[in-house]
């Protein structure tokens, strides 16, 4: 198992850092490669929601699936992510800095097979400069520097791109 945290200040409020974050219709805005994302179960933002987040990359298409563990709104959330090599459970924590937020995620990641789990020490700074960047884009948007995706659809995405039928 490795773990990383991520943190980022936001010359934005708490209040409209967290409504941002927490707007699924914008993610593709800013998580990278990031190309559909489909409710399975629940209301997105609350505990029990689940998720499939489908990610175009290097030629390839990687799924996770999602489970909001807690929340705490307008403050905080976890939600524990599997993939066929992964486990990741991550704790979102935002931090009122009095016109500011401070945005910080806690990750846990657990590889599920043997290779997997070898792997991971010498995955651990990709996957910390990854996030890192997805907060760039983030912050550019949570303070008005980015208007359009960083992310390609494929195979005939639709807008909106996220998918609440259920899958």
């Amino acid at each position: 198992m490795i773990s990383y945290t991520t943190t980022t200040e936001i010359e934005k409020p708490i209040d409209q850092v967290y409504a941002l974050l927490s707007d699924e219709t914008k993610v593709n805005l800013w998580i990278k490669g990031l190309v559909k994302l489909e409710t399975i179960n629940g209301i997105p933002g609350q505990v029990g929601f689940q998720g499939k987040y489908t990610f175009y990359e290097n030629n390839r298409t990687v799924i996770f699936y999602e489970e909001i563990t807690a929340v705490e709104p307008g403050r905080s959330f976890s939600a524990q992510m599997d993939s066929d090599g992964l486990t990741m459970e991550g704790h979102t924590l935002l931090e009122d800095l009095g016109g500011s937020t401070r945005l910080g995620v806690q990750q846990k990641v657990k590889g599920k097979s043997l290779f997997m789990k070898l792997m991971l020490p010498f995955l651990k700074g990709m996957m910390r400069k990854r996030q890192e960047e997805d907060f760039i884009r983030f912050k550019q948007l949570a303070e008005g520097g980015l208007e359009v995706p960083q992310t390609k659809a494929i195979k005939g995405g639709a807008i909106p791109w996220v998918d609440q039928s259920g899958g």
